[in-house]
């Protein structure tokens, strides 16, 4: 089971934090294939033959683009086409450390309520406080690599 490694999580985040120099997640209307095609003043058989692809593959390269549908390996294709590199990256969408963090937290509280019903029943309560066993167990899941 992979763990959470602090330092790996740290420059992760430094470096989408160095590499969003824009907001990367606007994608013009018309797609990112077709939009730089027109701005290079490229006709469809143009980026087709660039591509050794028909007219009907392109057309339907940036459909898909549009769609969602379209792979990775196809987009380093086009864009070496038009002389461009293929930026990849996942944004996300809050603090990671604080995203596993949360995580753990949910995962450690669900953990000690279904430990603690059962050493009710058993009439076998625990008297540390609930909030520091939570906690406890939260550190336990992100030292060992479960938080997943």
């Amino acid at each position: 089971m992979p763990h959470t490694n602090k330092n790996a999580l740290q420059e992760l985040e430094s470096l989408i934090k160095k590499s969003a120099v824009s907001d990367i997640r606007i994608v013009p209307q018309e797609g990112w294939i077709r939009s730089m095609r027109k701005t290079l003043g490229m006709s469809l058989r143009k980026l087709g033959e660039a591509c050794e692809m028909t007219i009907a593959s392109i057309a339907q390269i940036e459909s898909r683009e549009l769609e969602g549908r379209i792979t990775i390996e196809t987009l380093r294709k086009v864009a070496s086409a038009m002389n461009c590199d293929l930026a990849y990256t996942l944004v996300p969408k809050s603090n990671m450390k604080s995203y596993v963090d949360k995580a753990a937290y949910e995962k450690a509280k669900r953990i000690l309520l279904s430990a603690d019903l059962h050493m009710s029943l058993e009439n076998q309560q625990v008297q540390e406080p609930q909030a520091l066993r939570i906690e406890q167990i939260k550190k336990k899941l992100i030292a060992e690599g479960k938080v997943w």
